[in-house]
């Protein structure tokens, strides 16, 4: 399953999980809500950034961008 790594005051979180909702991707919401969370978090993907979204194939995708996400996810859900 897709995770979706956010946080609570994310202005790119919002409409990335919508993107998701509205194609029926079903995905995790991981929310760094703690200092634990967002060290393991840039651990595992070495970035600093939210949202990211780690696909199935262990690749991750930092931000939101429609045309990104029409062309990853939707090969990445068939």
């Amino acid at each position: 399953m897709i995770k979706l790594f956010t946080t609570a005051k994310c202005v790119y979180c919002v409409p990335a999980k919508a993107w998701l909702k509205e194609h029926n991707i079903e995905f995790e919401e991981v929310v760094l809500d703690t200092v634990e969370k967002i060290r393991l978090f840039v651990q595992k993907t070495g970035k600093l950034s939210v949202p990211t979204l780690e696909l199935q194939d262990g690749k991750f995708i930092t931000g939101f961008d429609e045309d990104v996400y029409n062309k990853l996810l939707t090969r990445e859900v068939k």
